[in-house]
């Protein structure tokens, strides 16, 4: 009886006679080159698809042979989608809890070595760019200034989006944000707003690549938060808060207005407890990648 114990296959020393796992000569598999390519194609959508973490350090894996090469300890694997998840709605509904709380759920003890990136108050730094750490909290109430900022602010957004466009990141806030400050607090339409943002080539093939990854389901998971009749709005001389809570409320019927023109699929959030609003954000996402039938359709 022989026991076959190939040794460390690497490219230098690959050979037929040690390493043939679909057989070789006239009984060889009929199946080989059909098999291959399958794998080559399941591989290259996974791979485009999803992010492969491990729990471990890299180091060896030590194997056996049983019927298939196997290890011989379970590698445990975590694939997170290339996805964004963006948070957005009004001010002061807990779209930066959420997305920490998120953040602490997928940076988790089982996978120290996962580092997900966080994209957030972009808004504040471009404020504070613009007028400096003590700046005045008036500029805010200048239609005229709001809407240069807002086209800054959506220029700078999508800096920061694109700079991890095929990461798996959590962001707070998006490209549609600056379209609701122009209209509620710049004075503007939004076909007014959207001209200004697309007068250059640029800017108009931005703006298209950016809706189209927005509108792309494998790309991006949009959540809305409403105001709750039991939230709390916080003022802290930076965000632009309304003045009632009737109006904070028109606030976030402003927003799904502008995520429907768009055509954004989006899941709304009508919760207040964190813990809920993160198991629903994780329910959506199990569903954005397991069930591919749904890529094409619309949530929210």
């Amino acid at each position: 009886m022989y026991i076959l114990t190939p040794p460390l296959i690497i490219p230098t020393n690959l050979s037929l006679s040690q390493f043939f796992p679909f057989g070789a000569g006239p009984k060889g598999c009929v199946g080989q080159y059909l098999g291959l390519a399958e794998m080559k194609a399941a591989l290259s959508e996974i791979l485009g698809r999803f992010h492969f973490q491990t729990q471990q350090q890299a180091k060896k894996i030590k194997a056996r042979w049983d019927i298939a090469n196997q290890p011989t300890e379970p590698v445990y694997v975590r694939l997170l989608p290339r996805l964004h998840i963006q948070i957005i709605g009004p001010s002061s509904v807990g779209k930066t809890t959420l997305c920490h709380a998120l953040q602490r759920y997928f940076t988790c003890n089982n996978y120290p070595q996962t580092s997900v990136p966080l994209i957030e108050e972009v808004g504040r730094r471009v404020f504070l760019e613009a007028v400096g750490e003590e700046g005045s909290y008036r500029f805010l109430r200048d239609p005229a200034w709001v809407v240069e900022l807002q086209h800054r602010i959506w220029e700078r957004q999508i800096d920061e989006e694109e700079r991890h466009c095929d990461e798996f990141a959590l962001v707070d806030r998006s490209a549609i944000d600056p379209f609701f400050y122009a209209i509620r607090y710049g004075k503007m339409d939004l076909a007014s707003f959207e001209r200004t943002i697309t007068e250059t080539p640029q800017g108009s093939e931005r703006w298209k690549d950016t809706l189209q990854r927005y509108r792309d389901q494998r790309q991006t998971l949009l959540v809305l938060i409403l105001p709750l009749d039991n939230c709390t709005r916080r003022e802290d001389g930076v965000r632009l808060l309304a003045d009632s809570f009737e109006d904070w409320k028109a606030e976030g019927e402003l927003y799904h207005e502008l995520i429907l023109h768009f055509g954004v699929p989006h899941i709304i959030l009508d919760c207040l407890d964190t813990t809920e609003r993160v198991n629903k954000v994780l329910h959506e996402l199990h569903l954005r990648t397991t069930n591919v039938t749904r890529m094409n359709g619309n949530t929210g």
